[in-house]
């Protein structure tokens, strides 16, 4: 019995002792968890050793920039108490030799002016000699023929020699429409390459016929040598030929007298309007074209005009066909006014401006340019056809009043067909469009059936979406970068946070009916408008809120206030606008 009890003892010893392992292996921590420790302080102290270094060396860096600053500043006052010495000390040496190297240089130069004022003189001075001269011969050997000529003669040396000095110290200076281009010592250094130069920028320009003509566009004027660079050969003809300003002759065709296009020769012209006039041979099915004409006179004529004013086949073809505008330029030329510039090209003065656009075309002079812009008709062209054709009856549309929609909205009740009729007679068309019809014989084939458009009379509902969407907060707030639609923080931040004062009104948007008010997962306190259109508006972490579900709003109604709930750091108002069930930047929305 004994022997029992004291085994029960022992066997409860043991049970207490199994517990008291079993706790301590429970409270010991796993080899998995003692790893899973030793790596995360180890990661903490490799973060802080990391931090330490950027630190050390951002500290470093700042150090060396300070010292470089130091050194720069000690610099700059060194060169300043050097200047300083130097302005206290007066000009030295090297000093007064540039200064008077200056002036040595210059003096050529007043040697020059010097002699050209002497030149001046002497040239007035043999003119007054020769004239008085030619006075003292007449008195001094009055009945003494001999002695006259004798004198004449002499004195027509000297004139000789005087006109010979003039050629020396004289060249010519030459110009295009009055625009000097340069100087060279005889017409000839530029007559010699005018040929050459029109060809050369004739086949740079698509052909257009581009001709130099001394006295005409290019002309000569006798001017002092003085101070004056001579061209030669080269240079006169880049200077002709890199001009962008080059007048041509060109075409450009009439009707009625009115100016339609500008090509660049007469066969281009001529065989635009051949092209257009074939461009409506082709009568409508069933019907023979018995003529084809020009509704009014058609001209080719030959004018003047700047490179750019001409246009290319494909341009002047479509302005024939559609018309369109056309933007020309000209040289004013002498004897030339605005009118008449304006009556030649067919254009309003209003239409026309300086080359500066602000310059009043009345003040512009002869060598000067004129911009001008023309609206053109297109090439009027009659048709005359017969015969007996099927043509469209085109269905009528008609509007019944309805209050089953609102003002400005409307709905097709039933759509419209065209009808079908053969018809047999003549028809007038002008480019393709019918003018006049003569029918002798009409039978319907298919009836039009009218389109039928329901229009709403009804005024729209206060709460009635407008389409567009207003700020929902009237003023004082930010939108900072971390407010914006896009990506944050690792994920999608779905709309606009306005940051401002708890208790801030919000607005709706526009109109519409509430589908959510109150608590709604991160959004905390939040109200959901879905307008007419089937978008959404969503205002989130709202203070208070002072809708229902179900109820309707108008645009700029008080729906809540901003607040602070839900997952939010700070008191704003979190917008979204949802299209199709998905959220969308609202700032294209809304701004």
């Amino acid at each position: 019995m004994e022997q029992r009890q004291a085994n029960k003892v022992d066997n409860k010893e043991n049970n207490l002792q199994n517990v008291e392992n079993m706790e301590k292996k429970q409270k010991a921590p796993s080899k998995a968890e003692r790893k899973a420790a030793k790596k995360a302080v180890d990661k903490q102290s490799k973060e802080a050793k990391r931090e330490k270094a950027k630190a050390a060396k951002k500290a470093k860096k700042q150090a060396k920039q300070d010292k470089v600053r130091a050194i720069e500043q000690k610099k700059s006052e060194a060169r300043a108490e050097r200047k300083a010495a130097r302005a206290a000390k007066g000009p030295t040496v090297w000093n007064k030799i540039g200064s008077a190297m200056a002036t040595a240089a210059a003096a050529p130069i007043y040697l020059h002016d010097r002699i050209q004022d002497a030149s001046d003189k002497f040239f007035i001075g043999c003119g007054y000699s020769l004239a008085t001269e030619y006075h003292d011969m007449r008195v001094r050997y009055k009945g003494s023929g001999a002695k006259m000529v004798s004198g004449l003669f002499a004195l027509i040396i000297m004139v000789c020699g005087v006109l010979l000095t003039m050629q020396h110290y004289t060249v010519y200076e030459y110009a295009y429409n009055g625009r000097v281009l340069g100087y060279v010592k005889s017409e000839d250094s530029v007559v010699g390459l005018l040929d050459v130069a029109g060809d050369h920028m004739s086949s740079n320009n698509n052909g257009a016929r581009i001709k130099f003509i001394a006295g005409n566009n290019v002309t000569f004027r006798k001017v002092s040598a003085a101070e004056k660079d001579l061209d030669d050969a080269d240079t006169v003809m880049n200077k002709l030929t890199y001009m962008t300003d080059i007048e041509v002759s060109a075409y450009g065709v009439y009707q009625d007298g009115k100016l339609l296009t500008v090509v660049e020769t007469r066969g281009t012209a001529d065989s635009l309007v051949k092209e257009t006039l074939a461009h409506y041979k082709k009568p409508a099915k069933g019907m023979k074209l018995e003529q084809i004409k020009f509704a009014k006179k058609v001209e080719v004529k030959q004018l003047d005009v700047m490179l750019t004013s001409v246009q290319s086949k494909k341009q002047a073809s479509e302005q024939l066909l559609n018309g369109g505008n056309i933007n020309m330029s000209h040289i004013i030329k002498e004897g030339e006014s605005i009118n008449s510039v304006a009556k030649k090209y067919d254009v309003n003065v209003k239409d026309m401006s300086g080359k500066n656009s602000e310059q009043s075309v009345n003040n512009l002079k002869p060598g000067d340019l004129v911009n001008m812009e023309k609206k053109v008709s297109p090439l009027e062209v009659r048709t005359v056809e017969t015969g007996k054709m099927s043509e469209t009856i085109p269905y009528e549309t008609e509007k019944q009043e309805t209050k089953d929609l609102y003002k400005g909205e409307s709905l097709v009740a039933q759509e419209g067909v065209d009808g079908r009729q053969i018809i047999s007679g003549t028809i007038t068309k002008v480019n393709g469009k019918e003018v006049n019809r003569n029918i002798k014989h009409k039978e319907v084939v298919v009836q039009p059936i009218k389109k039928i458009v329901k229009v709403g009379i009804n005024d729209k509902p206060k709460t009635a979406s407008s389409g567009s969407y207003a700020v929902p907060i009237k003023n004082n707030y930010v939108i900072n970068s971390n407010g914006k639609f896009g990506s944050r923080w690792g994920r999608m931040h779905e709309g606009l946070d306005f940051s401002c004062p708890t208790g801030t009104p919000i607005y709706a948007a526009d109109g519409g009916t509430i589908t959510k008010a109150g608590t709604f997962g991160g959004y905390g306190n939040c109200v959901i408008i879905k307008h007419d259109n089937g978008q959404e508006t969503l205002y989130g972490h709202c203070s208070k809120i002072n809708v229902s579900v179900g109820d309707k709003v108008y645009k700029g109604q008080v729906v809540a206030n901003v607040g602070n709930t839900g997952r939010s750091t700070g008191s704003h108002l979190h917008f979204e606008v949802h299209v199709g069930g998905k959220a969308v930047d609202p700032w294209s929305y809304i701004f």
